[in-house]
């Protein structure tokens, strides 16, 4: 489904000014307009009406611009996207056809944008004023041009915004594709692109300032909901445009019946188009077949037809099928057809994937009462796909996993405990990538007293630990990451925040062992509750003769009494052992005071009484 506004007003040209003018700019290679840009007036020759559109006959040139609306239907004021040749193509999209001079597209895409139109009693153009864009026979240079016919509307720079939906039909969990490439201007490219959302449930797209965006179709109610964005686009002169897009998003509980397919350029079939069906625009019928598979038909006014049978001709059930060829000519293999509006593979390669099917009624007439299927052919002969999907009455698959994508993993870290009065860490840096990179970190609180995050949008976040009661406090925190492509994922962490009634000041020992005379001593040091968790330097000094030593865990040095005492740097635990002498003769040291203690600094050791005496000698 292509969702696209734009709307103007349709009037009668009555104005006795209304003038005639050609104007076309065409990119060096273009065909049509040979990399010329030119205007054309009354003083240059003769406009007249045709069946489909406008001639322009001067001494030297002869143009025809030919434009249709989809169906049949006369021309309103709007934008027509996905335009094809006017002559030859499907009736159900736009038309557009503009030749120069005996040179003429083969195959002809484009888009166009009618401002003012009005037609006679026999259905005759009698005022045109159109600006169009056409892409030649494959050709990525394209024609910018403007044709007015009895109009009295100006040939001016003019940028049109045409956003188009990529991904129909798009569920919960989807990953929707919208493009801006329908966007043109009338005599220049458009050179920037912006994105923003109007309403809806929040969504995040991958870029918001290019022409292709993506985002992951988020949770909404069941029965659906709308999300609205906004594209506005400029060309290199500041001409701008906003139109909205529409995007509907179906709920996982939602029943859902549609056809919708992808063709590559070149298929003969789909024509290098998307095209979607739903009820609401077709007649959709799906019943048993001949060869006891399952037949859609779809109706408005054109026809398609869907066929699927397997080899053995017997009742379809869910299943891979591989090695299909065109229905129903060839025994004893899968079979598969997509046809519509005369357009048919003579012979084809495919395979087809049913998900869930069901019938009501009994042979040979049941109907199809759900139905579920992929499918994917190629007409012998061409290299080019067309792949598509079937749903009668089917509810989306539960879950909102895609093939090929891994969600990000969020890793909130390891559960906490701390004493009032500390600053709490969170960290989130065990969180990685899926698929795509991570591109958001979102901190949340969703137990226990609120307070107050620092930096909750970044990799690692932090609060004020505070708690005045008599017992402890449990604080629960989730992150949720996101990655470029909109998937999520959560993780909750505990912080479990005690009193003060809880802290246990810190106290020093040590341990002697005497064997034979010879002595072994363990520095031994309980740390306050408070500080249990928290990262510093553990401090051993000895004093003799009036000269203080220090110890690093291996070797004693002189201490001149600097912050930069020798120290060993661990996260603090509840309880710590450091052996500091081994098989000594304690006779050697007598007079000697050993000491130990724990903080940032030597300051911090002293002004916060963090020490302590533990042996003498």
């Amino acid at each position: 489904m292509k969702i696209l506004a734009f709307f103007m007003s349709t009037a009668l040209i009555t104005n006795a000014q209304a003038t005639n003018g050609l104007f076309f700019a065409s990119q060096p290679g273009e065909f049509i307009g040979a990399g010329l840009t030119r205007t054309f007036t009354d003083s240059d020759g003769t406009f007249s009406a045709t069946s489909t559109g406008i001639s322009f006959i001067g001494t030297k040139d002869k143009w025809t611009v030919s434009l249709l609306a989809p169906g049949g239907k006369p021309l309103a004021t709007g934008i027509y996207p996905n335009a094809l040749h006017a002559e030859v193509s499907d009736p159900s999209f736009p038309g557009i056809y503009v030749s120069a001079n005996g040179r003429e597209c083969k195959e002809a895409k484009g888009t166009f944008a009618v401002s003012e139109v009005a037609y006679d009693s026999n259905s005759k153009v009698t005022a045109l004023a159109a600006d169009f864009l056409q892409y030649c026979d494959g050709s990525t240079r394209p024609l910018h041009g403007a044709i007015r016919f009895n109009s009295n509307v100006p040939i001016n720079p003019t940028v049109y915004s045409s956003p188009t939906l990529e991904t129909p039909n798009s569920v919960e969990g989807d990953l929707v594709s919208l493009s801006a490439d329908k966007s043109f201007g009338t005599q220049t490219s458009i050179s920037t692109f912006q994105w923003a959302q109007v309403s809806g449930p929040t969504v995040i797209l991958t870029d918001d300032s290019a022409s292709n965006t993506k985002f992951r179709a988020p949770a909404v109610k069941v029965g659906g909901e709308d999300v609205v964005l906004n594209l506005t686009v400029k060309d290199a002169q500041g001409h701008a445009s906003t139109t909205p897009i529409t995007i509907p998003i179906s709920s996982r509980s939602d029943i859902q019946t549609y056809m919708s397919f992808i063709s590559e350029t070149g298929d003969p079939v789909g024509k290098g188009l998307t095209k979607t069906f739903l009820p609401a625009d077709w007649k959709i019928d799906a019943f048993r077949n001949g060869l006891n598979g399952v037949t859609i038909k779809f109706d408005n006014g054109i026809n398609w037809t869907l066929d699927f049978a397997n080899a053995s001709r017997t009742d379809l059930t869910p299943g891979i099928f591989t090695a299909a060829q065109r229905y129903p000519f060839v025994e004893g293999v899968n079979t598969l057809n997509l046809a519509g509006e005369h357009r048919v593979c003579s012979d084809l390669n495919g395979s087809f994937q049913i998900h869930s099917i069901s019938y009501a009624g009994s042979k040979p007439d049941a109907k199809v009462s759900q139905f579920s299927a992929d499918f994917e052919q190629t007409c012998v002969g061409t290299k080019k796909k067309l792949s598509g999907k079937i749903r009668i009455n089917t509810p989306p698959p539960a879950g909102t996993s895609v093939p090929g994508v891994t969600p990000p993993t969020s890793d909130a870290g390891i559960d906490q405990i701390v004493v009032t009065g500390r600053t709490v860490i969170l960290n989130g840096k065990g969180s990685h990538a899926g698929s795509a990179p991570l591109d958001k970190f979102e901190w949340s609180q969703v137990a226990g007293t609120p307070v107050g995050i620092q930096g909750s949008n970044t990799e690692t976040a932090s609060f004020y630990a505070f708690n005045n009661k008599n017992t402890d406090e449990v604080l629960t925190f989730k992150l949720t990451v996101r990655d470029k492509d909109g998937y999520s994922s959560s993780k909750s962490v505990n912080v479990t925040i005690r009193p003060l009634s809880s802290i246990t000041p810190a106290t020093f020992s040590s341990t002697a062992t005497l064997i034979n005379g010879r002595l072994s001593l363990k520095a031994n040091a309980k740390v306050s509750s408070i500080d249990v968790g928290s990262t510093g330097n553990i401090y051993i000094a000895a004093l003799a003769s009036d000269m203080l030593w220090a110890y690093d865990g291996k070797n004693w040095a002189p201490f001149a009494g600097t912050n930069q005492a020798p120290a060993q740097t661990t996260t603090l635990q509840e309880s710590t052992s450091i052996p500091l002498l081994d098989n000594i003769d304690p006779s050697q040291y007598t007079g000697v005071v050993l000491f130990m203690g724990y903080g940032v600094s030597i300051y911090d050791v002293i002004q916060n009484r963090r020490f302590g005496e533990i042996f003498r000698f």
